[in-house]
């Protein structure tokens, strides 16, 4: 019997469990099967096309698990805090480099 990868019964849950919930996502889903036919044909004919759209899907499939683990709206909170926390660092190493470049 076909066994589903972890990632691909990840994907399937959300898909069920929190797109399919909601006129939004309802939509998103439709919108992929529409486009994904034949977004998955060109990607099969390229070895290293397919191995970039895996690694690429991967925080995707992080972010899936988080939704059905802890909720959909704590998961967005701690995107949220996420991304503000990698652009303050951003900043504040981007500062520091002109700063110093203005030293010497």
């Amino acid at each position: 019997m076909y066994s589903m990868a972890r990632e691909v019964k990840i994907l399937k849950n959300f898909r069920d469990n929190v797109l399919l919930t909601n006129s939004i996502g309802i939509s998103i889903v439709n919108f992929y099967y529409k486009v994904s036919p034949q977004m998955v044909d060109f990607i099969a004919k390229h070895d290293s096309l397919r191995a970039l759209v895996r690694w690429s899907l991967l925080p995707i499939v992080g972010v899936s698990w988080m939704a059905l683990s802890f909720g959909f709206i704590p998961t967005m909170v701690f995107i949220l805090l996420m991304l503000v926390l990698i652009n303050t660092s951003a900043v504040v190493l981007f500062r520091r480099i002109r700063m110093q470049a203005h030293r010497t």
